[in-house]
């Protein structure tokens, strides 16, 4: 469990600024006996993101990436977060606003891991879903979610395997996006499954 203890002027004016961007402006410790203020580590974990230049060699989709100017100050992202449900949830980008590079408190909002990751789409040689079976020469579909592996079938060619898996991914997300509040169900109902993968 986190306390936010009271930094002394010597540990706040010792402050660097986060992967060159980022104001750390807490009047505590952020960080404390080994234990991160949870609303920082949101917001650190946001900068590197997009200013990490490490972190974008193994994660190219985050080029180009960037945190609008408010929240490169801790304070107003915290300010922010303290208004969402975030808990055990993972900050998203681009569910609201699919392709956009900008975090800010209108294009983000925060999602479970389980509903980021059926949005997201792995690259691949073939079109989104679909691999190829070598020994039998056949297109197969296969969808998951929450953690679960399911083969649709097997088609002559992989723009049938492609549209087997669009319909059933489709129908998993317009079932999950049911249960959702807004503006996540009308996100998740507007959400389009591509051809190619563009990854995120």
């Amino acid at each position: 469990m986190f306390k936010e203890i009271v930094a002394d002027s010597k540990s706040k004016n010792s402050r660097r600024k986060i992967h060159g961007v980022g104001i750390n402006n807490a009047d505590y410790f952020t960080q404390y006996k080994g234990v991160s203020c949870p609303y920082y580590h949101k917001w650190k974990k946001m900068l590197e993101r997009c200013y990490s230049a490490k972190w974008q060699k193994s994660k190219p989709t985050y080029s180009n990436c960037l945190v609008c100017v408010e929240w490169l100050t801790f304070s107003n992202f915290k300010d922010w977060m303290l208004t969402q449900d975030w808990e055990g949830k993972e900050l998203d980008k681009d569910i609201i606003s699919p392709g956009n590079k900008i975090y800010s408190p209108d294009t983000c909002m925060f999602v479970n891991r389980a509903i980021n990751l059926l949005i997201q789409h792995k690259k691949s040689k073939f079109a989104t879903g679909v691999s190829y079976h070598k020994r039998d020469k056949v297109f197969c579909a296969a969808v998951t979610y929450n953690g679960k592996h399911e083969h649709i079938g097997n088609y002559r060619t992989e723009m049938e395997a492609h549209n087997a898996y669009k319909m059933k991914k489709y129908k998993i997300i317009k079932d999950v996006a049911m249960t959702q509040p807004e503006p996540l169900k009308t996100a998740l109902l507007n959400h389009k499954i591509g051809t190619n993968n563009a990854g995120r």
